[in-house]
């Protein structure tokens, strides 16, 4: 263990300082290709029912999780075998592609060299490579509001929850928490042909990254949460999905829950979509102003105690019909366009911060 703690830190530096050049061969990428290979594999093998797409989703994240997992541990053992200086050489050069610091550095700092010295088309060209929602839009605050949300989102993905599972498990811990990410990006949709192959994909990405962003203080207790996750699901004969990890989770840690009302609620998704708070207030049927208002009814219903008729009073005076259809609309809206359940998760996240 100490030789891949060794490693990460080597490995950490090696990002810092090479990041992932360009026109060479990547692990990422081959772990791509595999999803997609069993992806054609298993949907010509199951039938096409809900039932039979989901049972190959599940399928195609046993394979894959193993074999991202089984192929560097059987490398770093014949390394080893060889000699130990051998496995952390090979072991660090696997941490330094696992991570992706200087990249998301890299891309960052593109828009704001646009937003500095060129021109606003070009930030927002630049912002549109990092992020999943419309940016035709945004003004310079937007743009730059846009990057720095990103930032913070893909440093949980891409730098420290995979550094959590580097020190726990080493390379092949790390390589199969890219793999549970790598096939959410893939197949976790809920638009078709996804919706239903890609069920367990994204429940479990959800899983291990809630898990990844609830330990803080110590690593060993991510082995007792998985090894209780199993257990439960096994006894229980449960799915392992986000509310039993929290369960779970919460049991093991204490988690802290960030006291949000309405009128912060308004105040994070006005900010998020560059408008004035008055806007929200008003009866404008504009498309943007509309699903602001919308989006704040949602949240606040989610993450408050309060009733219809209290949101309605504060955002803008709305009756208890309007923010139950606003409620819906935004429901239906996450389940069938994926960009639009980005956007919302991107100003939960906000509201957590």
């Amino acid at each position: 263990m100490k030789w891949s703690l060794f490693a990460l830190c080597i490995g950490f530096c090696i990002d810092l300082l090479i990041g992932d050049p360009h026109g060479l061969p990547h692990p990422v990428a081959a772990i791509g290709h595999l999803i997609s290979l069993l992806e054609r594999l298993f949907r010509r093998l199951f039938p096409k029912t809900p039932g039979g797409e989901r049972a190959a989703g599940a399928c195609i994240w046993i394979l894959t999780a193993l074999i991202a997992a089984a192929l560097p541990a059987l490398l770093l053992w014949g390394c080893a075998r060889v000699s130990v200086w051998l496995r952390l050489a090979v072991e660090s050069v696997m941490c330094g592609q696992i991570l992706a610091a200087k990249s998301l550095r890299d891309e960052s700092m593109k828009v704001y060299a646009a937003l500095k010295h060129g021109s606003l088309d070009e930030a927002r060209q630049a912002v549109s490579m990092i992020v999943g929602r419309d940016v035709a839009r945004l003004d310079a605050r937007g743009v730059m509001r846009a990057a720095v949300e990103t930032v913070a989102e893909n440093t949980s993905d891409g730098v420290i929850a995979p550094m959590l599972f580097l020190a726990i498990g080493g390379a092949p811990l790390g390589f199969f928490y890219k793999a549970v990410n790598t096939m959410d990006s893939m197949l976790g949709y809920v638009e078709p042909p996804y919706k239903d192959i890609g069920l367990v994909p994204a429940r479990m990405d959800d899983v291990f990254n809630f898990i990844a962003s609830n330990v803080t203080e110590n690593v060993r207790d991510v082995e007792g949460i998985v090894a209780s996750l199993l257990a439960y699901s096994t006894a229980f004969n449960r799915m392992i999905d986000l509310p039993l990890t929290k369960q779970v989770v919460s049991r093991v840690v204490k988690l802290e829950k960030k006291q949000v009302s309405v009128e912060s609620i308004q105040d994070v998704v006005c900010k998020y979509y560059n408008l004035e708070l008055a806007a929200i207030q008003t009866n404008s049927r504009k498309r943007e102003i509309v699903q602001a208002r919308q989006v704040t009814m949602y949240l606040a219903k989610k993450y408050t105690d309060s009733s219809f008729s209290h949101i309605g009073k504060i955002v803008g005076k709305r009756d208890h019909a309007t923010v139950l259809h606003a409620c819906k609309t935004v429901k239906d809206q996450i389940e069938t366009n994926k960009s639009f359940r980005s956007s919302v998760e991107e100003i939960e996240a906000l509201l957590k911060a």
